[in-house]
């Protein structure tokens, strides 16, 4: 009969209910409000991640666009340097020349020459404030033009040889 006492008793009660309450959570949790809010957190931290991540990649590539404009540009700049310099050849070659004609065919190349490259330099500094969608056909449109211009100083140069 104290047995029976003995399981009556509110404490042992509860510790036996405890216990069978923790053995059959760990075998089939149920999902609670807190599981549910904490995997919905969890969620949304993931996502805020992945969001940060994105907004990374996108500055770098834009970074890199960046710099590879500058870079182009600065090539082009480095090409009209040159075709400045051999300009001024071709004029001190063209006072050389013993041939009136020529050296006046030459002079008005030379001079046309002169006029495309500044027209270049105005499209180069333009090229700067493009946007990106105008980008690739205006640098493929300065590279061309600059193109023409060092064929055009070939072909005067190997005329004055």
């Amino acid at each position: 009969m104290n047995f029976n006492r003995f399981l009556k008793a509110p404490i042992v009660i509860l510790l036996i209910s405890g216990s069978m309450m923790a053995g059959l959570s760990s075998c089939n949790k149920l999902l609670t409000q807190e599981d549910v809010t904490k995997k919905i957190q969890d969620a949304r931290e993931a996502t805020q991640e992945a969001q940060q991540k994105m907004k990374e990649a996108v500055e770098a590539r834009e970074q890199f666009y960046d710099d590879n404009r500058e870079a182009t540009i600065d090539g082009f700049e480095n090409r009209i340097k040159e075709i400045d310099k051999r300009i001024s050849s071709l004029k001190k070659s063209a006072k050389k020349s013993e041939n009136d004609g020529a050296t006046s065919d030459i002079n008005s190349a030379v001079d046309e020459l002169q006029s495309e490259k500044d027209k270049l330099n105005t499209n180069i500094t333009k090229a700067r404030s493009v946007s990106r969608q105008d980008w690739s056909y205006t640098k493929q449109e300065v590279n061309d033009a600059i193109a023409r211009i060092e064929k055009e100083i070939d072909r005067l140069a190997n005329s004055l040889k």
